[in-house]
């Protein structure tokens, strides 16, 4: 019997500690309230690039550009493009400039050798470009381009683009 003599003791500390079993509280009956249902989320708009006519201010005032792009002006615009530009665009994501994916649909060629050849003026007269300044802040710095230079850069916009 001394064996099992501290099992008693155990046994009703056990039982005595046990929760006891929830008793059943009657609950008020439920209002019915009208339930308003969580407005939906907007699908996020899908991006809709209108038809570009605005050819900027500038010296180029026709452009006509070939379906096929030129490699050896694709390679040079992307030196220049790496030389002169990558300090405030990259083609994906804002440094200091806008993103540049696209621009090749959302403006004019003209427009934008125009923003290249003269962005002081462009600045001041275009409506696009001011938008663009008062968006970005920093105005775009004349970078003294060629025609041939801002062409082979385009050229490389747009295969980035395509």
């Amino acid at each position: 019997m001394n064996k099992y003599s501290f099992l008693l003791p155990a046994l009703i500390l056990v039982i005595s500690c046990a929760e006891e079993p929830a008793k059943k509280v009657p609950q008020p009956a439920a209002k019915t309230e009208e339930i308003k249902e969580e407005p939906k989320p907007e699908p996020a708009e899908e991006v809709v690039y209108e038809t570009p006519t605005d050819k900027g201010i500038g010296p180029i005032e026709n452009l006509q550009l070939s379906e096929k792009l030129d490699a050896t002006m694709v390679a040079a615009g992307k030196k220049y493009f790496k030389q002169l530009c990558t300090a405030c665009h990259m083609i994906d994501r804002k440094i200091i400039g806008p993103p540049l994916k696209d621009v090749t649909k959302r403006r004019t060629p003209e427009w934008i050798m125009n923003m290249m050849l003269n962005p002081n003026q462009m600045l001041k007269e275009n409506e696009i470009a001011k938008k663009l300044l008062e968006e970005y802040i920093a105005p775009m710095t004349d970078q003294q381009v060629s025609e041939e230079d801002a062409r082979a850069i385009l050229e490389y916009l747009r295969s980035e683009d395509a």
